[in-house]
């Protein structure tokens, strides 16, 4: 099985460096027993910014029938869109195109139904805002004692 990965950072701030992401992608995709062909990349781009040059040249290489596999470490990797359903299209489009959607962070296959990737974007994007809401809670707790 063969699969190609695709890592991003918005700033050069981000606690995930490119670097991480390589190495997160190549274990996984080593530990699925898939070989990893290519990583395409872009660095200090916005996801909601759908027209990146690494994610250009991942979805032509996505046009390849022998990929099996689009593999990165998390969804808001792969797009963070303003209007989610930009997402949700880009993800079909890589399904159009044969292949499975794979998250190496959570190791959730995105299912080939519409329904099931709306389903896994909203529970996705429900779990980020929680993680938000408890860090900016503990943030106040502790300024306020």
């Amino acid at each position: 099985m063969r699969a190609i990965g695709y890592v991003r950072r918005s700033t050069d701030r981000q606690e995930e460096s490119l670097i991480q992401q390589r190495t997160q992608l190549e274990t996984f995709s080593k530990t699925q027993g898939w070989t990893l062909v290519s990583i395409y990349e872009d660095d200090a781009v916005s996801g909601s910014n759908l027209h990146r040059p690494g994610l250009g040249k991942l979805l032509r290489a996505a046009e390849d029938t022998s990929i099996d596999f689009v593999v990165t470490w998390d969804r808001n990797r792969l797009a963070r869109p303003k209007n989610p359903v930009d997402g949700l299209l880009l993800e079909k489009q890589l399904q159009e195109l044969g292949k499975l959607v794979v998250y190496a962070s959570t190791g959730q296959e995105l299912n080939s139904s519409f329904s099931s990737g709306l389903i896994s974007f909203v529970e996705h994007h429900k779990r980020r805002l929680l993680e938000k809401v408890e860090s900016r809670h503990h943030a106040w707790v502790s300024r306020t004692g």
